[in-house]
């Protein structure tokens, strides 16, 4: 029963898109089109670097030297291992999916604990201030940022705060030192050379950035769906085509004929969430470790609905969009 759920829902997934690539072959060649120039122009030049830096630090064992000048803030807010730490300071500065990556390589190493991978997946995997600052905030006619950028990043961060003194306060702190993993026995405290970190960095790179592009290609075929249900006037279009495949949605939305208050509302909060594409894209990452998708989902939703609340307050009070 359960094989012939799984293979009926493959086939509703893929049917579809399929039959409309052959009935409209050039709208559908549109969207492909769409979704790799916005994975070639745009995500390819600010997340690749990272995703390269990232991975090498971790392969020599050089991120803790970064976050050691953080420890007296960071120790008092989190109490968690420099690993951890790490995990949130480069989640937040290159933004997603580096934040499901840096988990589950941390994981993979066993330099954190199930729990506390958990844990960081729950605020750390969100789109990057770079691509936040130069694509979103720079074409919507803000008189103010800052106010926007305190919600966007301060809301995750003080949720994670929060989790780690409800939800987590009995989180078992792992030894911030490689060991052998009991998921899979492999060895990590072996030292790689220089240029053995870079190549295995470059390639882990470069496979990671591959994945990302194919599943904004392949998720952006299925914003043509969005015509066939809502007009593109309507917001429940634009809320479709974000949830979709979020970069697609936004870059259409902010050419859409929607008032300023409600590109902000459909943009920012969805941002947030992140859409299909993007958990689909965190499922690659974490598809071979043993942490579930559910829990992410369901911060990812408190998250943005705090959004929202946050938004409606700065409307209400301040009137600044």
């Amino acid at each position: 029963m359960r094989n012939f759920i799984k293979k009926t829902f493959s086939l509703l997934f893929i049917l579809p898109i399929i039959c409309y690539m052959l009935i409209y072959p050039k709208e559908a060649a549109f969207f492909a089109k769409q979704g790799l120039l916005v994975w070639f122009q745009v995500l390819i030049p600010t997340l690749l670097p990272f995703m390269i830096l990232s991975t090498f630090l971790i392969k020599l064992n050089l991120h803790r030297v970064i976050i050691k000048i953080l420890t007296p803030i960071t120790t008092p807010l989190f109490h968690l291992n420099p690993d951890s730490i790490y995990c949130i300071v480069f989640g937040f500065l290159c933004g997603f999916p580096m934040g499901a990556k840096i988990v589950t390589e941390l994981y993979d190493s066993a330099y954190i604990s199930k729990q506390e991978a958990a844990y960081l997946l729950a605020f750390c995997n969100n789109i990057g201030p770079v691509y936040f600052t130069s694509i979103v905030l720079t074409q919507i006619p803000l008189s103010l940022h800052i106010p926007f950028l305190a919600g966007f990043y301060g809301i995750p961060l003080l949720y994670g705060i929060i989790l780690r003194h409800t939800v987590y306060k009995n989180l078992v702190i792992t030894n911030s030192s490689p060991k052998i993993s009991l998921r899979n026995n492999k060895q990590t405290d072996k030292q790689l050379s220089f240029f053995d970190a870079i190549d295995e960095s470059v390639v882990s790179a470069l496979s990671a950035i591959t994945h990302l592009g194919g599943y904004m290609i392949l998720f952006n075929l299925y914003m043509c769906l969005s015509g066939i249900l809502f007009s593109s006037k309507s917001i429940f279009y634009h809320i479709c085509n974000c949830l979709i495949e979020i970069s697609g949605g936004i870059q259409g939305t902010l050419q859409s004929i929607l008032t300023f208050p409600q590109k902000v509302f459909v943009i920012l909060p969805l941002l947030t969430f992140t859409g299909c594409s993007c958990f689909a894209q965190t499922i690659a990452f974490i598809n071979h470790t043993d942490l579930s998708l559910l829990p992410y989902f369901l911060h990812k939703v408190i998250q943005s609905l705090l959004l929202i609340c946050y938004l409606c307050t700065l409307q209400f009070l301040f009137h600044i969009f």
